[in-house]
């Protein structure tokens, strides 16, 4: 299968920025995903092995009652477990490459969700669902009549990985609003993170409550002239080369930078959270003059998410880990990412990506959902 046009790129990227900030985008913007890969449909899935009411699917162009079937009865099967091994950095894989699809055959998973839908195979994407699921993300389903066909939904989920992500982590800031009752400008106004909607320039088009409250606190982030910048020189121009990139990503290209900034606030406090994704023109929703490329949504590490003393303490006694240690895994079982920690924390990326290692090495878990679901059962999260 040849690889996807221009136009149906761009389209895919226009609509996953329709979804970043609705939810009731990803349904079409799924179809079309299949679509331009030959799949019989695709979906979006959080699985939640211990507390399977946690689930879900979003169909695009599968049965949606075999969905809810597959919520209730089939999120712990041999494809999601097969998954929960992969890394972020894996990217998509054709799940045939990962269990045996003679022992799929054998399953009751298989006679009940995947034969009734003619699915074969499935070319699974990672995606940032946040704590509570052990995995998920978008999959794109085949019926195995042409081999070329998921190598090809795997070249465009890859391709289509920062802006899939970008938009999720968006989903996740804005799920507990209802949007399309209350306004987007009041939703945004209620968010407890400070969101901001930016011009290719940084320049500043909206700013929720609490944005205009940090603004006001000179300690971090700072407006001149309507643009965003930052306290520390250093620290502007990372973050004017974040919103560079998202302008990109608005534009149709694919980002290569990161995703997230920590910027460092002059009263020692630690250092503001900042990711970015892509949106598109919000005029109709929002007064704004200028058509926005890019929203981000900045947190406070200190104010968001404390770090309490007792949940540390406990970590060290029952897996033996250092205090940074503990931080660290309480942060990203929470479900931020490392650049996130990092920036909590005042470290370098580097730095807690090798506390991590040392973390899955003491704990024996291997991915950020495994931590997570540890740390739920042995009661630390509860802590936190």
């Amino acid at each position: 299968m040849a690889e996807v046009s221009e136009r149906v790129f761009r389209d895919l990227v226009l609509k996953t920025m329709d979804a970043a900030i609705d939810e009731d985008c990803w349904p079409g913007l799924l179809r079309s995903l299949a679509a331009a890969c030959g799949g019989l449909g695709s979906l979006v899935a959080g699985c939640s092995f211990a507390h399977p009411s946690s689930g879900f699917v979003v169909n695009g162009g599968l049965d949606p009652n075999i969905g809810q079937l597959f919520v209730q009865r089939y999120q712990d099967n041999l494809w999601a477990q097969a998954v929960l091994a992969l890394r972020p950095e894996d990217g998509a894989v054709d799940i045939q490459a990962l269990v045996d699809p003679r022992v799929t055959k054998t399953t009751e998973f298989y006679a009940d969700v995947l034969q009734p839908q003619g699915i074969r195979t499935m070319t699974p994407l990672g995606l940032p669902l946040g704590s509570g699921f052990d995995t998920g993300g978008v999959s794109i389903a085949f019926d195995g009549r042409d081999d070329a066909a998921p190598r090809a939904s795997v070249a465009l989920l890859n391709l289509m990985a920062p802006y899939l992500r970008r938009a999720m982590t968006a989903n996740l800031h804005l799920r507990s609003e209802p949007v399309r009752e209350q306004g987007l400008a009041a939703a945004l106004n209620r968010m407890p993170s400070a969101v901001f909607l930016l011009a290719p320039h940084a320049q500043v088009l909206f700013a929720n409550r609490r944005a205009e409250q940090l603004l006001a606190e000179h300690d971090g982030l700072v407006l001149v002239d309507g643009e965003l910048g930052a306290a520390r020189p250093g620290d502007s121009r990372a973050l004017h080369r974040l919103v560079g990139e998202v302008a990109q990503a608005a534009a149709g290209l694919v980002p290569r930078g990161p995703d997230a900034v920590a910027i460092a606030r002059p009263s020692g406090k630690l250092p503001l959270s900042v990711l970015a994704a892509p949106v598109r023109d919000l005029r109709a929703q929002l007064p704004l003059q200028q058509m926005p490329v890019a929203m981000l949504i900045v947190t406070d590490p200190q104010e968001e998410r404390g770090i309490p003393s007792r949940a540390v303490d406990r970590l060290g006694t029952l897996f033996g880990l250092t205090p940074t240690e503990s931080r660290v895994a309480l942060l990203v079982a929470q479900g931020m990412s490392g650049p996130e920690a990092a920036g909590a924390l005042g470290i370098g990326a580097g730095t807690v990506h090798a506390h991590l290692k040392s973390v899955f090495a003491k704990t024996g878990v291997r991915r950020q959902s495994g931590l997570a679901r540890l740390l739920t059962r042995t009661g630390v999260l509860d802590l936190a």
